[in-house]
């Protein structure tokens, strides 16, 4: 049975367990790695954290009815007082005087220890059991499909954050470059050498890279923001995260290993499968309802203050109930319970055909960012050619300003392709791990 959890840490505090060292509490935390920022996000997660109270009480429902399994144990102690009550005359001898008991003003006690044992409901009850357990382990398979969406959340957030710092470089980088031609541009407008036209160009060129830095920046921002909040942190923290050291990803399954991993693997199938044993073994419990009930019993009884009433006594015996006609609400409640196992086969071979079809489509993204991350490693080295030729021939006077700028203006989205490119290829891969179940 799964632990049950009877409180939740701050999310700070949970930063502060991850980082395994002493922080003061207005120290600012370390960088987060992957599985840190993981670790910390499931443990914030309210949604988690109602998954797994849902599990607990789907345990808990579990062992009530096994409980009913077993004999039910009763105690009853009664205590009365008679204050009036007509004496009873009874003839010892035929045709003698009859004899005159006072049973007025008297305290009577009964104690009853019984014990009852369900005999032909045992196999009614056996069903809800399984059902019950089934139903905690299909909770307990949407738990971790919860957390399997937010580990996939929280790297695709990484990556986002990491590409949009990535772009903001190159565009900085692209800024810095123009802003040093620019500089030049101006010398040789003053030595007649280019046209104010030319500087206005570069002008340009530089104030469009400045809008690009801007924009990257803001979209690392927005990233990071949404990191803070799956993590439980203050959007004003100060936590930041470990950039990947590599990008690179292993080769994919063919597609009948990944199906065949998925079927296996994925939470939300094994949950499906696990909500259709369940509803199968309601409806077994519902036909069993229709039978009687029989059930072994046990009792002792002691009493105390009843004259003709035996003090102690014990019985053990057999008892019989059952409800033949009960215009039809036994019957078609079981006709119910059958008809949704029905519908949770049905959603089962569903379930199937959506992971199937989704491991599919993320193959196929896979291999096409592979191919993007391909083009566009070739198209930089020809872009930064293109680049040294056309910055040497605008020192030989046969080429224009204007040719150099849509060079560099090449190369620097030939370096942007790339880092989104492979970014693209690293979020593709973690869809695609999570569309295994992994």
């Amino acid at each position: 049975m799964a632990a049950k959890h009877t409180m939740k840490a701050s999310p700070l505090l949970l930063l502060a367990c991850a980082l395994a060292i002493p922080m003061a509490a207005s120290a600012a935390p370390e960088r987060l790695t992957v599985d840190q920022a993981v670790r910390l996000a499931i443990a914030a997660s309210p949604q988690i954290a109602a998954a797994r109270a849902d599990v607990a009480a789907a345990e808990d429902q579990a062992l009530s009815v096994r409980g009913r399994l077993l004999p039910g144990v009763h105690v009853s102690d009664t205590q009365q007082h008679y204050f009036t009550s007509p004496d009873i005359s009874f003839a010892i001898i035929p045709h003698a005087p009859a004899a005159t008991l006072a049973v007025h003003d008297i305290n009577t006690n009964a104690f009853v220890l019984g014990a009852a044992q369900p005999l032909l409901g045992l196999v009614g009850l056996s069903d809800r059991y399984r059902a019950a357990n089934e139903t905690a382990a299909a909770a307990q398979k949407a738990e971790h499909a919860l957390e399997a969406d937010l580990t996939a959340r929280v790297k695709t957030g990484l990556y986002r954050l990491f590409e949009a710092r990535a772009t903001a470089k190159i565009a900085q980088a692209s800024v810095q470059q123009l802003s040093d031609q620019l500089s030049v541009a101006k010398s040789r407008l003053k030595a007649g050498e280019v046209t104010n036209a030319d500087v206005l160009r570069i002008d340009t060129a530089v104030a469009n890279a400045r809008q690009e830095v801007l924009q990257a920046q803001v979209a690392a921002d927005v990233a990071r923001q949404g990191l803070l909040t799956a993590l439980g942190l203050p959007l004003d923290s100060d936590a930041d995260f470990v950039e990947p050291s590599s990008l690179a990803t292993p080769a994919p399954p063919t597609l009948t290993d990944a199906e065949r991993l998925a079927s296996r693997d994925r939470p939300e199938l094994a949950a499906a499968e696990s909500e259709a044993r369940a509803a199968r073994h309601q409806s077994d419990a519902a036909r069993w309802s229709l039978a009687p009930d029989i059930d072994l019993s046990a009792a002792y009884v002691h009493l105390e203050g009843q004259v003709l009433a035996v003090k102690d006594e014990a019985y053990l015996g057999l008892q019989l109930s059952w409800a033949p006609f009960s215009w039809g609400a036994d019957w078609y409640q079981a006709q119910a319970a059958a008809e949704r196992a029905a519908a949770a086969e049905a959603q089962v071979e569903a379930e199937r055909r959506s992971i199937s079809l989704e491991v599919a489509s993320r193959l196929s993204q896979v291999e096409a960012a592979a191919s993007a991350v391909d083009v566009a490693r070739t198209g930089i080295a020809s872009a930064q050619e293109a680049y040294r030729v056309t910055k040497a021939l605008v020192k030989f006077g046969t080429a224009t300003t204007t040719d150099l700028l849509s060079a560099q203006a090449a190369l620097t989205q030939a370096k942007l392709n790339l880092v989104r490119a492979n970014y693209e290829r690293a979020i593709v891969e973690v869809a695609l791990e999570r569309a295994l179940g992994r």
